[in-house]
């Protein structure tokens, strides 16, 4: 399914928990409620699809997928990263650091988990997701942990594309660079 929905501005919420917050934020600072706001207006409202917030949201969550991170790999340094590790340790403490970032070559690969398992000798776990913003929500080290795992990824995110403050109208700027050269078939929601 495809759209050629295009905003000209940030879609602002009037009313509810995020009133006065643009969807554009909640990207970064709760995309758990991005998702569930566009399953909630998929699913549940009749005609949902001509509705603007749908839309948006819709429009939103394919940008959040498509997003390429501005950061050079640490190891090859030439290529720029499309995935990053989360660390577990000891007592459930979890790690997630541009340290700990690659590009898609195997051998930068190979490096960052040599680096993170001779840094973290009370390692238990590692994981690796790409840079996409359904990786905040990918609760990979259990439930009581979900909410700093997401601000740690969300600060990572803004290193890594460069985003230092969560304004409105540079967040919608960010997400509607390069939408025309974006391939249409973008999948809402895609196996990690």
């Amino acid at each position: 399914m495809t759209t050629n929905y295009k905003p000209i501005g940030p879609y602002i919420l009037l009313n509810g928990k995020y009133a006065g917050k643009a969807l554009e934020q909640l990207m970064f600072l709760d995309y758990g409620y991005i998702i569930w706001k566009y399953k909630f207006l998929k699913y549940r409202i009749l005609r949902a699809e001509e509705l603007h917030e749908y839309k948006h949201l819709r429009w939103l969550i394919i940008q959040g997928q498509s997003r390429q991170s501005q950061e050079i790999c640490p190891y090859c340094m030439k290529n720029l990263v499309s995935c990053f590790f989360v660390i577990s340790g000891s007592y459930g403490k979890l790690k997630v650091s541009s340290n700990y970032t690659v590009c898609a070559d195997e051998i930068c690969h190979e490096k960052c988990i040599q680096k993170i398992q001779h840094q973290n000798e009370r390692l238990f776990d590692f994981v690796k997701l790409p840079f996409r913003f359904s990786s905040l929500r990918s609760n990979t080290f259990g439930i009581r942990n979900f909410k700093e795992h997401q601000r740690m990824i969300t600060k990572l995110f803004q290193i890594a594309f460069r985003i230092p403050v969560l304004r409105k109208d540079k967040l919608f700027q960010f997400f509607s660079e390069n939408y025309d050269e974006i391939g249409k078939q973008i999948y809402l929601f895609p196996r990690v």
